[in-house]
């Protein structure tokens, strides 16, 4: 079969049969995004963490709600954290005797010049 040449363009038609009974697909109305009016201000990290915490909220309820780890918002609040043992271990008589002799034999070796 030959087509006129004085025949509409195809897509005129649409694209066939098919497309007769599907219904048409609708996309639900979006509400466009509210924005504040006036200036907005975002507050930083420290900032949020010291509002938290005067409204009185724990650290650890502070880390969980800013996605951050519990040692940085103590840092933010000047907390301590868990620190290290300060006081030295008392030495065993094996590692004095050890810390004797090397420091007598520190003193027997002359300085070179």
């Amino acid at each position: 079969m030959q087509i006129p040449a004085n025949a509409p363009p195809a897509a005129a038609y649409g694209s066939g049969i098919t497309d007769i009974n599907l219904p048409k697909q609708t996309t639900p109305a979006q509400e466009p995004e509210k924005k504040p009016e006036g200036d907005t201000v975002q507050l930083s990290p420290y900032a949020k963490v010291k509002q938290l915490k005067e409204q009185g909220t724990s650290a650890s309820v502070i880390a969980a709600r800013l996605g951050m780890n519990v040692k940085t918002v103590e840092s933010y609040l000047g907390t301590p954290t868990a620190a290290a043992a300060t006081t030295s271990q008392p030495i065993k008589p094996a590692q004095e005797a050890i810390q004797n002799t090397a420091v007598k034999a520190q003193e027997a070796t002359p300085a070179k010049k």
